[in-house]
């Protein structure tokens, strides 16, 4: 039980989405590399992302020295998995605007992604000493924490992140998974319970709340979760099997 509950506690994941202003551009100036960014976080929004990588290449073909868009263009990038990709231009945004947040944020989130723990928690670091201060950046710093077993930092983080965004399921779920791996199930059950106060129909999540209580001798906590488990997916053996090592 404990392999699916660590899989279960970081099965987050926050996608980083360069933000501008959401107006609809105006088409009149085609050739203004600040137009097509715009244009490109229209698209993001709209969830064209083809049309938005077009509009993102065209602005740096346009202007080869804006950060922006090569940051833009990066988290993009990482969206679609194309983490070699993200990474030059996030490079690119680095070397353009050293002092800038995005491009350590999009770096250190692909980095992230690729599993290098020591360089995204730099990159992250740093974005976060430059100003960054959104709930995206702290929530992947934290996971990066989580990662390394660094869980008092991953806690810190995600507290943090919580008092910016406290109806985000997901910032509950890996704060619950820290207190776990630090011994501490009653923070754990408190922060699972959050969760399913804001996700009541994930099965997973009762049967992870099950599972603690079952191994803390609380039998009757665990059978309401697993009853409840069977209410949501009446086919699921793993319910019912939990249900029958609790009587």
């Amino acid at each position: 039980m404990k392999d699916y509950r660590v899989a279960w506690f970081v099965g987050v994941v926050w996608i980083l989405v360069a933000t501008s202003s959401s107006a609809e551009p105006n088409a009149a100036q085609p050739a203004d590399p600040s137009l097509w960014v715009a244009r490109a976080i229209v698209w993001l929004r709209k969830g064209d992302d083809d049309k938005a990588l077009d509009g993102l290449s065209e602005a740096t073909r346009l202007d080869s020295k804006n950060a922006f868009a090569f940051a833009s263009r990066a988290s993009l990038y990482y969206r679609r998995q194309q983490y070699d990709a993200a990474l030059s231009d996030a490079d690119r945004a680095i070397l353009l605007a050293p002092k800038q947040e995005y491009g350590f944020t999009v770096r250190g989130t692909t980095r992230l992604a690729l599993q290098q723990f020591d360089k995204a928690l730099g990159d992250l670091d740093e974005a976060i000493r430059l100003g960054a201060s959104d709930v995206a950046t702290i929530a992947n710093r934290a996971l990066v924490h989580f990662s390394m077993r660094h869980l008092d930092a991953a806690i810190a983080d995600l507290t943090q992140a919580i008092s910016i965004k406290s109806d985000d399921p997901r910032l509950y779920q890996l704060r619950a998974g820290a207190w776990e791996m630090k011994g501490d199930r009653a923070s754990a059950i408190i922060d699972l319970t959050e969760y399913l106060r804001l996700r009541p129909d994930d099965v997973d999540a009762y049967f992870v709340r099950a599972s603690i209580f079952a191994e803390d001798e609380e039998f009757e906590k665990a059978l309401s979760d697993f009853a409840e488990m069977i209410r949501l997916a009446p086919d699921s053996a793993i319910a019912y099997a939990g249900r029958a090592g609790c009587r």
